[in-house]
């Protein structure tokens, strides 16, 4: 009987010392607090190692200046920021390369939400995907603003670059120029967009919104959809392929006589848009919009069978239910004969 006793009572310490093993195991979330500059800086630098911020939370404390900081873009976050309603100020980012903003990729896992930030954001080099927030966001945004500047060559937005996420709740103050696919939150969207609103200004100065003379030739010229022309330029949105609710734009969008897919709220669009409005001005060369400059609804073609097909379903049936016939008469001769038997 003790035997059994001390039995039981070792297996049940194993299993409680398994359970603590697998729970700290289990248990990855991790809390950091961000009182400072250099505790900003530590954390954008922690985050070029991939893993890092995987279930990790941050908490602003206090508001952020990083006036004349050589700031690097957080290269990856897969965790929960929360701004608590603070402000990031004096960002600056230069880098040279694509996809960038305060972060560079936001993940499927990750959420932004409650901050505030200001500066500016002009890549070096090819200049594709920037945004205030995130060059590409996957995860999802929250009651965040950027304020600033935002200059670059292609996917474009006041908010992210691409956005393959939820951008929910955001606004966007100040400037952005681009050549294709710009937007007052998104460059192009291929996520959700909600409740946003724009109240910068999307290339309006005609220096910054054209290629230049040099790249112009008289077949450029004529062609209203150029490579060499400025297009799908929108108030929320440069491209919209997904959907976009409940969002205004109080900028003016665009330059008289320059580029094609100019909207007050898309440049083109192939998703859903709805209870948005535009109270900006909206110039450009063509496929000029209110809401959007170009609506290309997908198409959803449903042909009808036709007399051969209804025919061949019909004789495929017919063989169906005489070979169930035949076997049950093949049966029936078969069970006579051994009652007769």
């Amino acid at each position: 009987m003790k035997v059994k006793i001390s039995l039981l009572l070792f297996v049940l310490c194993l299993l409680f010392s398994l359970t603590i093993v697998y729970a700290e195991q289990e248990d990855t979330s991790r809390v950091i607090s961000i009182s400072s500059p250099e505790q900003f800086m530590e954390f954008a630098e922690n985050c070029r190692i991939d893993n890092y911020s995987k279930g990790l939370t941050v908490e602003l404390k206090c508001d952020i200046d990083l006036t004349g900081k050589q700031f690097h873009p957080i290269a990856i976050f897969s965790g929960t920021f929360k701004g608590n309603g603070h402000c990031i100020t004096g960002l600056s980012v230069h880098f040279s390369g694509s996809t960038c903003g305060l972060f560079r990729y936001l993940s499927e896992d990750a959420t932004v939400m409650d901050l505030k930030v200001s500066g500016t954001v002009i890549p070096v080099g090819s200049g594709d995907y920037a945004g205030g927030i995130a060059g590409d966001n996957a995860g999802t945004i929250l009651n965040c603003s950027f304020s600033g500047t935002i200059n670059g060559t292609q996917y474009i937005g006041g908010i992210v670059g691409i956005n393959r996420g939820s951008i929910k709740n955001c606004t966007f103050d100040g400037d952005i120029f681009g050549n294709h696919f710009v937007g007052g939150i998104v460059g192009i969207n291929y996520g959700y967009i909600n409740n946003c609103v724009n109240n910068g200004t999307v290339n309006t100065d005609a220096a910054k919104s054209q290629i230049g003379f040099s790249d112009v030739t008289f077949n450029s010229f004529l062609s209203a959809e150029s490579s060499f022309t400025v297009t799908d330029i929108g108030g929320i949105a440069g491209s919209n392929l997904s959907a976009i609710e409940q969002c205004e734009n109080h900028g003016s969008i665009g330059y008289q006589h320059i580029g094609y897919n100019i909207g007050g709220i898309c440049g083109t669009s192939t998703g859903y848009i709805t209870s948005c409005k535009n109270y900006g001005s909206v110039k450009g060369r063509k496929e000029v919009g209110g809401i959007v400059g170009q609506l290309e609804p997908s198409l959803n073609l449903h042909y009808s069978t036709d007399s051969i097909q209804v025919l061949q379903l019909q004789v495929q049936q017919l063989g169906s239910i005489l070979s169930r016939l035949g076997q049950t008469l093949l049966n029936f001769v078969k069970d006579t004969r051994e009652q007769v038997t």
